[in-house]
């Protein structure tokens, strides 16, 4: 039985290889246990989403009450967020039943929720320090930080899934059947939260083919083999994933419950953007290695 659970749960997994260190080690397993619970029912992944973003967006409103025990409690609300976060995904790739549409609520409602908090954080703590600017200034600049790393994060899982994974690209960012369903959708007045989605994913894709557009050595990894790619990124995948959003809920979560807010901004600006600096110019080298290596 408990080879099976473990077989199981491995399938309810993305790819090891871009998962983040947090999620394997705690909100997975808890949310694969959830999961588990609720297998046989008819709870849909989009029900488990909405869930989800509702106790996120609590949480952010708890935090702007203000006072240490009003961010304990939006912590613990933080985590219990991205457990949920991760058992809408589990759910669908054990049973089968993910769709777009319900991808694309999921990735709304981790910005929905990522607002609140900031606000809350904003918010709640405005009040606590004696020169509310600088507070400001670092919410902004965290905010700013975090907004650039995701989107760092999400174009090397894309190129990871795609040059070492072998996964198509077209998969990742084509955005010709969203673009026109919104069409579609503005003719329906009743429509309106679907078109808004719908909008909100269009303009982050269109963010990630800039990059991809931005980034001169797409085209030339073409000709890189799987297996060399895979070798030669690994290790810094692994690096960046510390860029992903469940590390950042993570200290973020941690930073409300010890009430320490000022920790997570300075975290967002300090170190991650020394390591995103670090890891932008490890992976120019690697990248150049492997083209000057490999490519015709």
């Amino acid at each position: 039985m408990i080879k099976n659970w473990f077989i199981e749960y491995k399938r309810s997994l993305k790819a090891i290889e871009i998962e983040e260190i947090p999620d394997l080690i705690f909100y997975r397993p808890i949310a694969f246990l959830f999961v588990k619970t609720i297998y046989k029912t008819n709870i849909t992944p989009n029900q488990i989403t909405l869930t989800a973003m509702l106790i996120g967006i609590i949480g952010g409103c708890v935090a702007m009450i203000g006072g240490k025990e009003a961010f304990q409690i939006a912590g613990l609300l933080y985590i219990m967020f991205n457990i949920l976060d991760c058992s809408d995904g589990q759910l669908a790739r054990i049973k089968k039943n993910g769709t777009l549409t319900g991808r694309i609520i999921d990735g709304v409602a981790d910005y929905i929720v990522g607002i609140f908090m900031y606000l809350g954080f904003l918010i709640g703590h405005n009040t606590s320090i004696t020169d509310p600017i600088y507070w400001w200034l670092a919410i902004v600049l965290a905010g700013l930080s975090n907004t650039i790393h995701s989107m760092l994060i999400d174009h090397q899982r894309l190129r990871f899934n795609h040059f070492a994974l072998g996964e198509p690209l077209c998969n990742t960012i084509d955005t010709a059947r969203f673009s026109d369903e919104r069409d579609r959708l503005r003719k329906l007045k009743e429509q309106l939260l679907n078109r808004i989605i719908l909008t909100i994913y269009l303009h982050y894709a269109s963010r990630q083919g800039k990059i991809a557009r931005v980034d001169q050595s797409f085209r030339a990894l073409e000709s890189v083999p799987t297996q060399a790619y895979y070798k030669a990124n690994r290790p810094l995948m692994w690096w960046w994933t510390i860029l992903g959003p469940t590390m950042q809920i993570t200290i973020m979560s941690l930073s409300a419950i010890f009430f320490i807010p000022e920790f997570y901004t300075f975290w967002m600006i300090v170190p991650m953007n020394i390591l995103t600096l670090v890891l932008v110019i490890l992976q120019k080298r690697v990248d150049r290695n492997l083209i000057k290596t490999y490519a015709n």
